[in-house]
């Protein structure tokens, strides 16, 4: 039950865990990142206000809540980072153990909050399966925008090393 709890409270963690991040590494492929997981959760409150679909209207810990549920935007936004982070995780040539090892650290955590939002009775499956459906394919898509197209262009401009925080400090 603890960790139902926890879970109900990913917005709070994940915002500090971002804040974190951001405040360790201070670099622009964080904010690029973190903008990323922003564009995820505007896109999906802009679809739950087209859709229209409500939430369970039976709810264990029911508390009044009047915005719709389709899709989630938890699911969306974990499985944003989920599959961005995944797929810098194989791009980064870790030794195969590291890999996996993250990896199940990863997908457990993103998976967690997935089933928690159904548990705790704030979505359907159909709306948190819509949003992981969302974050996987906005993460592979913001990922593929890093890759072809920020990554070489700030090469091209001799900024390429600021990406590990040399000479792109915010």
């Amino acid at each position: 039950m603890v960790f139902l709890i926890l879970l109900d409270h990913t917005k709070i963690w994940l915002s500090i865990v971002t804040a974190l991040t951001f405040s360790y590494f201070r670099d622009l492929h964080v904010v690029y990142t973190i903008l990323g997981a922003i564009t995820t959760t505007l896109i999906a409150k802009t679809l739950k206000r087209v859709i229209r679909q409500p939430r369970p209207s039976e709810t264990p810990t029911k508390t009044k809540n009047s915005n719709y549920g389709m899709p989630s935007t938890h699911s969306s936004c974990i499985m944003f980072f989920a599959s961005y982070i995944s797929l810098h995780i194989f791009a980064n040539h870790l030794d195969l153990p590291a890999v996996l090892l993250l990896l199940l650290i990863l997908l457990t955590t993103a998976l967690s909050v997935v089933w928690s939002r159904v548990e705790l009775g704030h979505h359907t499956k159909a709306q948190v399966i819509a949003g992981m459906l969302l974050g996987c394919f906005w993460g592979w898509s913001w990922d593929a925008g890093w890759r072809i197209w920020w990554s070489p262009w700030l090469a091209s401009r001799d900024l390429h090393e600021g990406l590990n925080g040399e000479s792109l400090l915010i």
